[in-house]
């Protein structure tokens, strides 16, 4: 009988692999990643507030209180400059949230790439500014209710996908509100706790108004596309 060949085994490693250490907040995956309408950070905290049933200052306390000893006042998280991208508040409260969820990188949700190109006293709104027909059309495709880092910059005055301009009063209450208030939930009102969207947006009553509203809007984009725009695309 012919000789058996004795065969070649890969080494086999039985060592159990270490355990990932659990994150301490949900790893929610952030909206709209690669596109012009990628989520701002402050918006996706308070989706991790709403997915953990928890104020959105409580969760950003006990974040901050977990994951990193350096202080962030709370009167400089009122406004989105710092928590959208510009200023050493966006780095902690960004590398706070990074740690906190496990998630790797979460600097496409800021503007923190342009940290030095732009002015931080003019880049961004100091309220909420949403398009209605985007909320109410999100709801209705039962997909997430978010706010773009792009309706955080101030140039931006036109929803590009409805052609509308932004609105930044709550319909109901006729407040304004900012991003991070205790209260705030996406797509809703942070005063009166209403609903915000909607495929009804008013036009002007006479044509005089709706072709001043037709060219206001067309000038609204032209500003956006020449002060930068194009950069978030």
């Amino acid at each position: 009988m012919p000789a058996v060949k004795p065969c070649s085994f890969e080494r086999l490693d039985l060592t159990e692999p270490a355990p990932a250490e659990p994150s301490l907040l949900y790893t929610l995956r952030p909206c709209g990643l690669g596109t012009p309408y990628v989520e701002s950070l402050s918006s996706y905290v308070v989706r991790l507030a709403e997915a953990h049933v928890v104020p959105v200052w409580r969760l950003i306390l006990h974040v901050r209180s977990q994951v990193c000893s350096e202080r962030l006042s709370r009167p400089s998280m009122r406004y989105a400059y710092p928590a959208n991208g510009l200023g050493k508040g966006a780095e902690i409260l960004r590398q706070s949230f990074e740690a906190a969820t496990g998630h790797g990188d979460l600097r496409p949700l800021t503007l923190s790439a342009l940290e030095g190109s732009v002015s931080k006293l003019d880049i961004f709104r100091t309220t909420e500014a949403w398009c209605p027909s985007c909320l109410e059309q999100w709801r209705t495709e039962g997909v997430s209710v978010y706010s773009p880092l792009l309706w955080a910059v101030r140039v931006v005055e036109v929803c590009p996908a409805h052609a509308f301009p932004l609105v930044n009063r709550c319909p109901h209450c006729h407040s304004q509100f900012t991003p991070l208030r205790v209260g705030a939930r996406p797509g809703y009102c942070s005063i009166c706790s209403h609903w915000l969207g909607t495929f009804e947006v008013p036009l002007p009553k006479d044509s005089e108004g709706r072709d001043a509203a037709n060219e206001s809007r067309s000038r609204a984009l032209c500003r956006a596309n020449r002060r930068g725009y194009s950069k978030l695309q």
